[in-house]
Formats: structure tokens, sequence, C-alpha cells
């Protein structure tokens, strides 16, 4: 798979980081006129070809990526651009930033992931804690399903007080619609080729 380095702009006196994505992706803000302008510009492509059903699919993508952060404070996402609909992919990452409550230490979280959801190290030597976790909710009137395939990483010079948590969303259904199974694993398998790139700028 060929992939270009997309870097991420420092943020708060955070370390700088980077990954590497596929061909046609590109990192955006995380905020409301970021995603109005992503929608727009997809729903003119999407309705030169006739495709409503995957101008409603992008719609419900963008949302749910950004709902994944759960109270968490989303600063980055990462989305595929293309103009051919039979292309698109039904998943888009976020990156936001992990403090746990009362300035604790990210290793109680760690050991609840790891205990309650079989976190694991992305790969030996990996510094990405990688997991899985299905959803259901509705979203902008439609019950859309999602697999997210999160990676979380301890901010350095934090004393493990502050992580990143990388969160690759893909809309598996949406009103009875499904994606094919295979699809579905072709697509964990991706996000773990992207979250595999992670590294702290120097």
């Amino acid at each position: 798979m060929s992939v270009r380095a997309e870097p991420v702009p420092e943020v708060a006196a955070w370390p700088d980081f980077a990954l590497l994505l596929p061909p046609g992706w590109r990192a955006v803000d995380a905020d409301e006129a970021a995603i109005a302008e992503l929608e727009e510009r997809a729903t003119a492509v999407l309705k030169r070809h006739g495709r409503p059903d995957v101008d409603a699919q992008l719609r419900s993508q963008l949302r749910a990526a950004l709902r994944s952060g759960g109270g968490r404070e989303v600063v980055r996402m990462f989305l595929q651009e293309t103009d051919d609909p039979e292309a698109m992919t039904p998943m888009s990452m976020v990156a936001a930033r992990l403090r746990p409550p009362a300035g604790g230490s990210l290793d109680d979280y760690v050991g609840e992931l790891v205990r309650e959801r079989g976190a694991a190290p992305l790969a030996e030597g990996s510094p990405v804690l990688a997991w899985t976790q299905e959803t259901s909710a509705r979203i902008d009137g439609s019950t859309v399903r999602t697999i997210t395939r999160n990676g979380l990483v301890a901010v350095p010079g934090t004393s493990r007080r502050q992580g990143l948590l990388l969160s690759a969303v893909i809309v598996a259904g949406a009103d009875g619609a499904e994606l094919p199974d295979e699809v579905a694993r072709q697509l964990v398998l991706l996000a773990d080729a992207m979250l595999a790139t992670f590294r702290w700028a120097a």
C-alpha cells in the first residue's frame, strides 16, 4: 500500500506527531465548520453521480467519528477525499486528547481497558495500546452501527497523565444496510496499518 506522511500541527504545547496515510486521505481540523465544508463538497460530488445513498452514509460517518470522542477533546480528523463514490471508504479516524479525571494516571485506565476490553499492544514493542469496540447510536435520525479500532499512546513528558487516543471509526451499518463482514475486517486491518505508523516528532 502506498502511503504518505501527514504531519499534525502542534497543539497547546503537546509534542507534534505524524501518521502515514493511504493515498487520497488528509488531515482536517475537527470542528463543525470543517465538517460542514466536507459535507457540502462531498454532496456536490455525489449529486453529480446520482448517489444520495452514499451521501447519507458519508454524513453518518462524519458524525459518528466526531461522537467517538466521547467527551474527550477531538483535535484532528483523518478522512478520505475522492470524486469516485465507488471508491469511498466508510471509515475515518480522529485524534483526541485524553486526560484521566482529577489529574490521575493513565495506568488505571489502561488496566481497565486490558481487563474489560481485551486491549493489547498493537505489535511487539509498539507504544500503541489497541482495542476494538462496536456500538449503535441514533445519528441525524438514522440508527448507525460502528466498529471503532482504537489506539492509545501516553504523551511523553506528562508522567503518564495524558494520552493521545486515535480512533478509526467504521460505519458498519445504517438503517438495515450492513457492510459485508470481509470488508469490515479489511478496514480494521487498514486502521491497524495506519496506527502502526504513528510516531512522535523529533
